[in-house]
């Protein structure tokens, strides 16, 4: 256990090389658990201090329904979906507030939005702001640099970019910060406690998820075998380009703007056409092997396309020709039961 928060730890310090200031703390359970663990651990309840949450989806909406059930004073600045983060915006509400904490989502998964987060980091820390990112979905093939993006907690999962199991989530920590999280009203989720206990004895508290952590090693080391952050990105990375190119080739256009864009997860719009169905086409290609996310989007009619996992240009270019064959068709009219996979 030790040795995977170790990893966990240098792969967030890969830039900065000080990875003796940050450490790891494993959290039985999603992601979600883990952020629920920071907020409520690191964060005084009914107090003047002020957590600012920036909201531009459905993970930036969880931030803010969590810390309201844990009775933490909150400021929210919330943008659409399609809307990108204004650094000018956070400065005025810095300057305004008696703000002492930021907590915001590094990738949207709900729409594909990669955040900009080192401008976020400069300004944090000229106040000395503490910042909680969730980069669930970004961790592991982004280049995120803990110690010059001043970020003090950054939450992210066994599964997603470092393509293990669900089962378990984890804590990256500055460990500044963390000695002074004293402020959990829970006993699984308490993240000093859980970090003490790990210092001490190396194991969880509780019942370790043990297939998870097992699954998560080999994860690792194919990670490191792949060429760690840099090849994993260029990978996605590549996914993604095919797939953007090929979907646009078909007739789909992307949810967002391709300066806000991400390469983990890419929206796209439905078709302009009266015809087209989405549990025709989600079902279509579930018969051919493929599933798809349906969008969360609340207004615009979307879905969405994973470029992570174990997923390559190969496997993007069955899923462009499957959904070519579905376009090409009569549509309307599709057996769908006779689509083999």
């Amino acid at each position: 256990i030790n040795d995977i928060r170790l990893k966990i730890t240098n792969i967030s310090c890969y830039f900065s090389r000080k990875s003796n200031d940050y450490t790891s703390v494993l959290i039985q359970g999603s992601g979600t658990y883990s952020i629920e663990s920071v907020l409520n651990s690191c964060i005084p309840k009914n107090n003047n201090e002020k957590l600012l949450i920036i909201i531009n989806g459905k993970y930036g909406e969880r931030l803010k329904i969590i810390a309201e059930k844990l009775s933490i004073n909150i400021i929210i600045l919330e943008y659409l979906e399609t809307e990108k983060i204004k650094i000018e915006d956070i400065k005025l509400l810095i300057n305004e507030n008696n703000i002492k904490y930021l907590a915001m989502v590094h990738h949207e998964t709900s729409t594909g939005q990669l955040n900009d987060i080192e401008k976020i980091g400069e300004i944090l820390k000229k106040h000395n702001i503490t910042f909680i990112l969730d980069s669930m979905s970004a961790f592991g093939a982004v280049e995120i640099d803990m110690y010059n993006n001043n970020i003090d907690f950054l939450i992210s999962s066994s599964n997603k970019c470092l393509e293990g199991v669900p089962g378990f989530s984890f804590v990256i920590c500055n460990k500044e910060k963390l000695i002074n999280c004293k402020y959990s009203t829970s006993l699984c989720l308490d993240l000093l406690d859980q970090w003490n206990n790990f210092e001490k004895t190396g194991q969880f508290r509780f019942t370790p998820p043990t297939h998870s952590l097992i699954a998560f090693n080999e994860a690792l080391n194919e990670y490191e075998l792949e060429g760690g952050i840099i090849n994993r990105k260029n990978r996605y990375l590549s996914n993604y380009k095919i797939l953007k190119k090929g979907m646009e080739d078909i007739g789909f256009k992307s949810f967002l703007k391709d300066d806000l864009q991400g390469y983990f997860i890419t929206s796209f719009l439905y078709l302009d056409d009266n015809k087209f169905n989405f549990d025709e086409f989600y079902n279509f290609l579930k018969s051919n092997g493929f599933i798809i996310y349906p969008g969360k989007t609340t207004n615009i009619p979307s879905f969405r396309i994973g470029n992570i996992g174990k997923i390559y240009n190969k496997d993007i270019l069955n899923i462009l020709k499957c959904i070519k064959n579905y376009i090409n068709q009569d549509y309307t009219n599709l057996n769908l039961n006779k689509q083999k996979n």
